[in-house]
């Protein structure tokens, strides 16, 4: 996310970066010394003649305090937001590496989710989505009528699809996806089961079982994408 922000032309938000930069890998540093103590203090001395306070700096990583959680810095929305775009770039990745997709070819994407919510975030990285996913344009829709053109990966809160027309060959991907099918309705049975046994729900933390069902209604919205993608590749 940070290179092509440090590869433009503004400088204000060059010199931002640099120091979120910055600062997350000094913090690395003092994390990493107990484990890789010569090659982080090495880093870390670099680091010190450059900083701004470098001369408050202590001797060595060594003496620097360890890292706290309690800093105030957590942000649970832009760690959500972050993890939307995740699963939104993952997807397409995913289905370039098992498509055999050269990196290097530009492809054409839509992300769908029915949550207005997560739509907007998404469609705010934009830009980000087509630099690391390496595509030629981008749509962000709340509905979207699927057809042979496109293939998709499926997460808990949104469909990512790649138009596959030129692209690929359908024979392939119908391959593919009738393993992973198959894969999944397997591993669904085996939840279903679990699920169904009394004593497993009585005896078991609700909470516990509570994550077992949200897994299992995840991955039937997943498998259901996977059935629709081989019915349109028939």
């Amino acid at each position: 996310l940070a290179k092509p922000v440090l590869a433009g032309e503004d400088g204000e938000e060059k010199r931002k970066t640099q120091k979120v930069l910055f600062f997350v890998l000094e913090k690395i540093l003092r994390l990493l010394h107990p484990f890789m103590p010569f090659t982080t203090e090495e880093i870390w001395h670099s680091m010190k003649a450059i900083a701004a306070d470098g001369e408050s700096w202590p001797q060595s990583v060594s003496l620097a305090a360890w890292p706290s959680g309690d800093s105030g810095r957590e942000d649970p929305r832009a760690e959500k937001a972050v993890g939307l775009l995740q699963q939104a770039v993952t997807g397409i990745r995913d289905l370039r590496t098992s498509l055999n997709i050269p990196p290097s070819q530009a492809l054409e994407a839509v992300v769908v989710s029915g949550d207005a919510e997560v739509l907007a975030v998404v469609s705010g990285f934009g830009d980000q989505l087509k630099t690391l996913g390496r595509l030629s344009g981008v749509e962000f829709k709340n509905r979207f009528e699927k057809s042979k053109d496109y293939v998709g990966n499926a997460f808990p809160d949104l469909e990512v699809f790649i138009r596959i027309v030129g692209v690929l060959d359908p024979a392939k991907e119908r391959e593919r996806l009738t393993k992973k099918t198959g894969e999944l309705r397997s591993w669904i049975a085996s939840m279903r089961g679990k699920l169904s046994n009394e004593n497993f729900v009585k005896n078991a933390p609700p909470e516990v079982v509570e994550n077992e069902r949200e897994k299992l209604a995840d991955a039937e919205k997943v498998l259901k994408t996977h059935e629709d993608n081989l019915e349109r590749l028939k």
